[in-house]
C-alpha cells in the first residue's frame, strides 16, 4: 500500500514536471490578444534618394539574450517579402556592402503565465541604404541617455538614406500557450510593424 502511494507520487511529480517543461520549452498555444503597436519615425536623406528596400538586406538584431533569435526569425520572414534576400548577422560590423536593417530592444517588461500574459516593449529600428552602422550605434546610445544625434552625410558616398524609428508595443493575451509561443507572438507584431515602416 505504501509502495503504491510512493509510486503514484513519483508519477504525479513526473507528469507535473513534464507539463511545466512543455510550457517553458515547446512552442504551442491558442490565445486571444489585445495588442497596440505605435511608432514614431524619422528620415534623413542626402541628394533626396527614396529608400529602396527591395534589394539585398543585411539584418542585425540586438534583442536581449532570450528574445533576439525569435525576433530575428520573425524579421527575416517579414523582410523576405519586400527584399530579394535577407542575411542575418550575429555581430554588427561598421559597414556592410548593402542595405542594413538593425533592430534593438531598448526595454521590455514581459509578465508570462500559461493562461494570461502581459507585455510592454520599446524597440528601436534603423535602416541605412549605404550599410553603415555608425548612426545605429549613436541612436541606441541616445536612447540610454547619450547625446542627441546629429546626422552628417559624407558626400563622397553619393545618395544616402537613413531611417530610424521607435516602436512601442503593449499586449495582453489570454488562453493556453507556452512562453515560446508568446515570444513569437510579440516578435511577429514587432517585425510586421518594422516591415510596414520600411516599405
Amino acid at each position: 500500500m505504501k509502495m503504491n502511494r510512493i509510486y503514484l507520487m513519483v508519477i504525479a511529480v513526473v507528469v507535473i514536471a513534464g507539463v511545466a517543461c512543455s510550457f517553458l520549452f515547446m512552442d504551442f498555444g491558442a490565445s486571444r490578444s489585445e495588442t497596440s503597436v505605435n511608432s514614431r519615425a524619422g528620415k534623413f536623406a542626402y541628394m533626396e534618394e527614396v529608400a529602396n528596400v527591395s534589394g539585398d538586406i543585411y539584418l542585425y538584431v540586438d534583442g536581449g539574450e532570450e528574445f533576439d533569435s525569435v525576433l530575428g526569425d520573425e524579421l527575416e520572414r517579414e523582410l523576405d517579402g519586400i527584399s530579394s534576400r535577407v542575411m542575418e548577422f550575429a555581430k554588427l560590423k561598421d559597414e556592410f556592402d548593402g542595405q542594413l536593417v538593425a533592430v534593438a530592444v531598448i526595454w521590455d517588461d514581459i509578465d508570462y503565465t500559461p493562461l494570461y500574459s502581459q507585455a510592454e516593449m520599446n524597440v528601436l529600428y534603423f535602416f541605412s541604404s549605404s550599410g553603415e552602422s555608425e548612426y545605429f550605434k549613436k541612436f541606441k546610445r541616445e536612447k540610454f541617455g547619450g547625446r542627441d544625434v546629429v546626422v552628417r552625410f559624407n558626400s563622397s558616398q553619393g545618395p544616402q538614406v537613413i531611417k530610424k524609428g521607435e516602436i512601442s508595443l503593449r499586449d495582453t493575451s489570454y488562453g493556453v500557450f507556452s512562453i515560446e509561443y508568446y515570444k513569437r507572438h510579440l516578435a511577429g507584431r514587432i517585425a510586421s510593424k518594422v516591415r510596414d515602416e520600411l516599405k
